[in-house]
C-alpha cells in the first residue's frame, strides 16, 4: 500500500480463500472512516472487486490500486490497473444503466491528469475506462492519440475483461512491461485550479491531498504552519496580529488563505478560532460561492442515488441551505466591513483572511462608496483597511487578521496598494504585532519604506512569502517573463522567453481567427478551459467582435460549459483585468489594446475618451494600465496567444500605428509569430 490508495492487490491475491472479505475488510480499516463507510460504499467495493477477479484471472501479473488519489482534484480514481505496461484508469458507477457525459469526462480528465503530473507516465500508454455496472454493451473505437492518452472505452461489469483485451489488441505500441510497485511510488506534481482547490478544501481534502508539486506544496504549508503559529501565540499571549503574505502571482497565496479557512470552519474547531475568507473581488467570491454550492449539490446527489440504489430514502439539501453553509465559509469583504456600522459589538470570527489585500480602497474611494452605494449613505472619513482593522480590534483579547498581498495588482482607481494598511497601524493601531518577509519592502509592495517605519512591532517571518509559481505549472518563469515584457526590458523577456517557450507556449499574431482556433486545438484534458481576456478600457476591440462588457457573468464564464453561449469557450466575451484577477484559465488569446502602445523606446499609455484616444498622465492611472496588463499575462496555467489587431486605415479609433510598434517589440522580446501550421 502506498500513500495515495488505500489497497493495493496483485493479481495472484484475487480468488484466494477468503480474499473478497479480506480486500472489503482493508477498504474499510479505520484510515478510510474520513471518507464514509455508507452500505452503498461497500457494496459498490464489492461489486468493483467481483468484475475485476475475471482480470486477475487472465493477467495473473497486473496491479490493481483501488481509490488512487489524483491530487489535484482531490479526488480519487476507483481503480488504477497496471498489466505490463498498460496503465488503465477505471471509474466504476454501481448501479448505473447508462454512460454520462459527466462521468465520461470525469474519467478523461483522470487519465490526462496522471499523463501530466506522474512522472512514471509520461512515456505509458493510459486508456480511461468509464464501467456502468448496468448499461448495456457497446461497439467501442480506439482512437489514435499522439499524446498516448486514448479516448474514454465504455464497458459494462460482464464486458470489462473483453473492452480490455480488445483495447490492448487493437493498439499497435511496443509496450515493455514495467516495476508496477514503482509506478504506485512515483513522483506526482499536480497544481489545482483555484476552483478545484477550493472545493477540495471545502470537502475536507487536505492542502497535501491535492498539490504535490513539491516546491510549491513546500512553500505553502510551512507558510500555513508560520501562521497557525502566530495564531497560537496570538491567543495564548492576548495579543492582536497581522500578518502580510506575499509572493508572486500564481503561488498560492489565495490557496493558503482557502486552506487556512477551511482548517477553522464552524463545528471542526473551537468558536473563537474560526476563520472567515474575505475578498473585494467580487467574480472570485461569485464563482467560488457558485462553484462550491454546485459541487456540493453534485455530491448530495450522487450519495441520495447511491443510497436509493439500497433501498434508503435520504432528504435533499436546498441551495438556498448549501449557499448559506457556502457563505460562512467564504463572502465578500463589503458585507464584513459594513457589519462595523451597524452595531458596537466585534465580528464573530477572531481571524480574518483577506485576500487581495493590495485592492482594498482608500478613504475618498471608501468615502465615495459609502455615500453612494450604500443605502444609509454614510459620511465614512477612513480608509478600508483601517476600517477592517478597527473591527477586529473590537475583541477584548486577541485577533489574527491575514493579509494575501499580491505585488503590482493594484489595477483600479482607489485601490490604496499595501501601503494604506501600514498608515493605519501607525496612526491608530501602534499596538499591533505585525508580521511580514523581507519581501514586504520589495518595489511591488512598500517600495524604498522600511518595514520597522511603518509598523512598530515588526517581526521577520520570510515564510510568509511564497517563491513558488504554481499556477503555470508547465514553467515557474511565466510571471517573471510578464514582468520584463510589461517594464520594457525586452532583452531579458527574450531570455526568459528561450527557457520557458519549450515547456509554456506563447505566440504572437495579428490574426485573431487563428489565435482562436490554437486554443481550441492546444487543449486536451475535457475540463481544460480557454478564452479571451482583454483589458476593460479596451473599447476598440468591439471592431475585431472582442467585446469586453461591464455587465460581465462570472459564474457563466468560468463555469459553464461548450454548449452556453456566456462561457469562456464561445470566445464572444472577453474576460477583463477585474474580472479575472484571481481566477485562471488554461489557456488564453491575450488581445493587447492600442491603449498600452510601444512607442519610441518605451511605452505610451492612453485611455479612449468621448470617440478619441487620450494620454494618460497620472502615475496612479498609468501603474493601473500597466499593472492590469501584468494580470492578463499570468492568468494562463498552461500557454497563450497574443493577438494584436491590424487596425484600419479607414479608421481613425485604430488606425496601424496604434499597433504596429506594439507588435513589432513584443517579436523583438522573442516572442515567435504563431506558425500557420499549428492555428
Amino acid at each position: 500500500m502506498d500513500n495515495r490508495s488505500f489497497l493495493v492487490l496483485r493479481g495472484d491475491d484475487f480468488g484466494r480463500p477468503g480474499w473478497l472479505d479480506a480486500a472489503i475488510g482493508s477498504l474499510a480499516d479505520s484510515h478510510v472512516q474520513v471518507f464514509g463507510l455508507e452500505e452503498p460504499q461497500l457494496f459498490a467495493w464489492k461489486q468493483e472487486l467481483e468484475c475485476l477477479e475475471s482480470i486477475a484471472r487472465v493477467f495473473p501479473d497486473c496491479t490493481v490500486a483501488f481509490e488512487y488519489m489524483i491530487p489535484r482534484m482531490g479526488k480519487r480514481v476507483d481503480v488504477v490497473l497496471l498489466i505490463g505496461g498498460y496503465v488503465f484508469i477505471v471509474e466504476f458507477k454501481a448501479g448505473e444503466d447508462c454512460y454520462t457525459a459527466d462521468a465520461t469526462n470525469q474519467v478523461a480528465d483522470y487519465a490526462f491528469d496522471l499523463k501530466n503530473f506522474h512522472k512514471e507516465s509520461h512515456s505509458l500508454p493510459v486508456f480511461p475506462f468509464l464501467v456502468s455496472t448496468n448499461a448495456p454493451a457497446v461497439q467501442n473505437e480506439v482512437n489514435e492519440a499522439e499524446d498516448l492518452v486514448f479516448n474514454v472505452q465504455l464497458a459494462n461489469s460482464q464486458t470489462l475483461l473483453e473492452v480490455i483485451c480488445e483495447t490492448i489488441n487493437h493498439v499497435d505500441i511496443s509496450v515493455e512491461s514495467i516495476d508496477h510497485a514503482r509506478w504506485l511510488n512515483s513522483v506526482y506534481s499536480p497544481t489545482p485550479t483555484i476552483i478545484e482547490a477550493a472545493q477540495a478544501l471545502y470537502d475536507g481534502n487536505q492542502v497535501e491531498d491535492i498539490s504535490r508539486n513539491e516546491a510549491g506544496l513546500t512553500n505553502i504549508t510551512e507558510t500555513t504552519e508560520c501562521i497557525n503559529k502566530i495564531i497560537a501565540s496570538s491567543k495564548a499571549n492576548s495579543r492582536k496580529s497581522i500578518c502580510f503574505v506575499t509572493g508572486v502571482p500564481g503561488a498560492g497565496k489565495t490557496l493558503v488563505g482557502l486552506n487556512l479557512a477551511s482548517q477553522r470552519r464552524e463545528g471542526e474547531t473551537k468558536r473563537d478560532e474560526v476563520a472567515v475568507f474575505l475578498s473585494g473581488n467580487g467574480p472570485l467570491i461569485e464563482v467560488l460561492q457558485a462553484s462550491l454550492v454546485e459541487d456540493q449539490q453534485r455530491r448530495d446527489e450522487e450519495d441520495r442515488l447511491r443510497l436509493k440504489a439500497q433501498g434508503i430514502d435520504a432528504s435533499k439539501k436546498t441551495k438556498g441551505r448549501l449557499y448559506s453553509e457556502v457563505k460562512a465559509f467564504v463572502q465578500g469583504v463589503h458585507l464584513f466591513r459594513e457589519e462595523l456600522f451597524r452595531s458596537d459589538d466585534p465580528p464573530a470570527e477572531h481571524i480574518a483572511i483577506f485576500d487581495e489585500a493590495q485592492r482594498a480602497w482608500d478613504e475618498s474611494q471608501l468615502s465615495y462608496k459609502m455615500k453612494t452605494r450604500w443605502r444609509n449613505k454614510l459620511d465614512v472619513h477612513k480608509s478600508e483597511p483601517e476600517c477592517l482593522i478597527e473591527y477586529m480590534d473590537r475583541h477584548n483579547d486577541w485577533a489574527v487578521i491575514v493579509c494575501l498581498v499580491g505585488g503590482g495588482q493594484e489595477i483600479y482607481k482607489g485601490e490604496a496598494g499595501i501601503g494604506e494598511w501600514f498608515k493605519a497601524i501607525k496612526r491608530r493601531f501602534p499596538d499591533w504585532d505585525v508580521y511580514a518577509s523581507t519581501a514586504i519592502e520589495a518595489e511591488n509592495y512598500l517600495g524604498e519604506t522600511k518595514l520597522q517605519d511603518v509598523a512598530p512591532n515588526a517581526f521577520i517571518e520570510d515564510k510568509l512569502h511564497l517563491s513558488v509559481d504554481m499556477r503555470s505549472f508547465r514553467n515557474k518563469n511565466v510571471a517573471a517573463f510578464a514582468e520584463a515584457l510589461v517594464s520594457n526590458h525586452p532583452e531579458e523577456a527574450r531570455d526568459i522567453y528561450q527557457e520557458i517557450s519549450k515547456d509554456y507556449p506563447i505566440y504572437v499574431t495579428r490574426d485573431l481567427d487563428a489565435a482562436k482556433n490554437w486554443v481550441r486545438k492546444a487543449t486536451k484534458r475535457p475540463s481544460d478551459r480557454y478564452g479571451v481576456i482583454a483589458g476593460s478600457y479596451a473599447q476598440r476591440l468591439r471592431a475585431d467582435g472582442v467585446n469586453v462588457p461591464l455587465d460581465f457573468d462570472a459564474v457563466k464564464w468560468f463555469l459553464r460549459g461548450k454548449d452556453e453561449i456566456d462561457s469562456s469557450y464561445f470566445m464572444e466575451v472577453a474576460a477583463s483585468e477585474f474580472k479575472i484577477q484571481g481566477l485562471e484559465i488554461d489557456y488564453a488569446v491575450v488581445a493587447w489594446e492600442g491603449d498600452f502602445r510601444y512607442g519610441d523606446r518605451e511605452f505610451e499609455y492612453h485611455r479612449f475618451y468621448g470617440g478619441e484616444w487620450q494620454n494618460l498622465h497620472s502615475d496612479t492611472q498609468k501603474r493601473y494600465l500597466k499593472n492590469g496588463y501584468r494580470v492578463l499575462l499570468t492568468r494562463a496555467r498552461q500557454g497563450y496567444v497574443i493577438y494584436v489587431p491590424q487596425g484600419s486605415k479607414d479608421d481613425p479609433t485604430r488606425t496601424p500605428s496604434n499597433y504596429d510598434a506594439t507588435y513589432q517589440y513584443l517579436l523583438n522580446a522573442g516572442i515567435e509569430e504563431l506558425p500557420e501550421d499549428i492555428s
